[in-house]
């Protein structure tokens, strides 16, 4: 007969690794990730390079959905670095005045 179980503090220990894991995978998910300007610069240069060479001759549909696959992304990476408001927004929305003590809810 045990009179201390082995498994006596399982549940709390189980718990607390729950509980880290969750918390790291949290932290994880609310970091920023810079935006990839290198791979769009190499992306944009190997699309001129197809140009140039004659792609629009060649391979049409091909070079036609790789340029609609770049305006899709660029158009992404505008939509993302539009998403957070700006140090500036944030300090006109500070900057504005409150409402006359007439204007204010009870």
């Amino acid at each position: 007969m045990y009179f201390f179980s082995p498994l006596a503090g399982l549940p709390g220990r189980f718990f607390v690794a729950t509980a880290a894991v969750a918390l790291a995978l949290a932290l994880t998910g609310c970091a920023t990730v810079p935006p990839p300007n290198d791979s769009m610069t190499l992306a944009q240069n190997l699309l001129q390079g197809a140009r140039d060479a004659g792609a629009a001759d060649y391979a049409p549909v091909d070079l036609g959905f790789a340029q609609d696959k770049f305006q899709l992304a660029q158009a992404a990476m505008a939509r993302a670095s539009n998403w957070w408001p700006s140090k500036s927004r944030w300090k006109r929305r500070l900057r504005r005045q409150p409402l006359p003590r007439s204007h204010r809810s009870l």
